[in-house]
């Protein structure tokens, strides 16, 4: 499928398959693959790579096995239909670099303000350069990678696919929210049952839990229409949730950090998806369009 091609929706059994290959290998991972033999087994192979291989990328290619298995092998999808393509990887790396680096001037200014003398993360002496950065390697190739692959690029055009052609203005905008409203509710619920049956979470705590898995799913989701672009999503993504700080700072200011420059790249792409579409209307085919 090439790109601004409308999507051909998958038909429904495809999309519970996938989402319940999904959910089972999360278990899965959550369950077999924490026990002592493997986990051990996972650490042994950490420690021998002086932490560049973590356990969680490992595990994540179960889950993002099993997806494709489905998806791409039985559903016969092709792989540009789940974020895939190959001139999308240059650009989700420039914007995570580029956030990564705003992200790092900005904790520097916020400590230099405070009148505190700068110091390097001690996370980066106690765990090693290698490890810091396995540690984002496994979530840009394993943690965020899978996530963003099933719920942003493939369950939320899949969902927009189905609410059809927008006829008024009012659903130009609404049927991709409700779209990025049902992936981020799928995100959440796709993680249920690990939550309930292996964490032990009670009934509050699952509330919260899906709070937290909504509100991420929601950025994310909003992040991907905007940008149209998975690797770009997957790097917002890594920055969250190990934005890899150089500067001593406390988690409070890191994480205020990383929410206002995550923030920033959503405001960009917005004004660039606006600029687009305004030159998009004034151009002469659509002009002639409406005027027919």
């Amino acid at each position: 499928m090439r790109e601004g091609e409308e999507r051909r929706p998958a038909s429904l059994r495809l999309l519970l398959c996938a989402f319940a290959a999904y959910s089972l290998a999360h278990l899965f991972n959550n369950t077999v693959l924490e026990l002592p033999a493997p986990r051990n087994a996972l650490l042994r192979l950490q420690l021998a790579t002086n932490g560049w291989i973590e356990p969680v990328l490992l595990r994540s290619q179960v889950v993002l096995a099993a997806f494709v298995l489905v998806v791409i092998v039985l559903g016969r999808r092709q792989m540009a239909e789940v974020g895939w393509r190959a001139r999308n990887i240059m650009p989700g790396l420039l914007v995570h670099a580029g956030a990564w680096l705003v992200l790092q001037v900005g904790l520097a200014l916020a400590v230099w303000r405070q009148g505190i003398e700068l110091a390097w993360h001690p996370k980066w002496a106690h765990l090693g350069t290698s490890a810091v950065l396995g540690g984002v390697l496994a979530q840009a190739l394993g943690h965020a990678l899978v996530e963003d692959t099933a719920f942003r690029a493939f369950f939320l055009p899949e969902l927009r696919a189905r609410l059809g052609r927008p006829a008024r203005q009012l659903t130009l905008f609404l049927f991709p929210a409700l779209a990025v409203l049902g992936s981020a509710l799928l995100f959440g619920l796709a993680h249920l049952p690990t939550r309930l049956f292996v964490k032990g979470s009670g009934l509050a705590e699952l509330v919260r839990e899906q709070g937290h898995f909504l509100l991420a799913g929601l950025a994310l989701g909003l992040a991907y229409v905007l940008t149209r672009n998975l690797f770009i999503v997957v790097g917002l993504h890594v920055l969250r949730n190990d934005p890899a700080p150089l500067v001593d700072v406390s988690g409070d200011v890191l994480n205020l950090a990383v929410l206002v420059v995550f923030g920033g790249v959503i405001v960009l792409a917005a004004l660039r998806t606006l600029r687009e579409q305004r030159a998009a209307a004034k151009s002469p085919e659509n002009v002639h369009r409406q005027a027919a």
